[in-house]
């Protein structure tokens, strides 16, 4: 629900930011770090139903979304994820019984 309450602000701004000519040529990209992974991982995914290209650079995401979502965002979306065995998050929810999965 939160990053659905501040899209349409991000793909204002976006659309603002593209059609400066001195970014015109700079590439979109979303980023974060655990729970600000998973946003931007939706938000990313939300910049693409929009038409932008975007790219999407996380750090110990959970997973966000079922298998379904997974393959469909993993087809669509340029992905680098970085994650540590020893971090419990990206291991969040578990896969058993939950049905979640990550996307990349």
């Amino acid at each position: 629900d939160a990053e659905q309450k501040v899209i349409g602000g991000i793909l204002t701004e976006v659309k603002r930011l593209k059609s400066l000519s001195t970014l015109s040529g700079y590439a979109v990209k979303t980023t974060g770090h655990s729970l600000g992974a998973a946003l931007a991982q939706l938000t990313a995914m939300d910049l693409l139903k929009a038409g932008y290209s975007v790219a999407m650079y996380n750090f110990g995401q959970p997973r966000v979304g079922d298998k379904n979502f997974a393959a469909f965002a993993t087809s669509k979306l340029s992905t680098s994820r970085v994650t540590h065995d020893k971090d419990i998050v990206p291991h969040i929810p578990v896969t058993a019984g939950m049905d979640f999965y990550h996307a990349c």
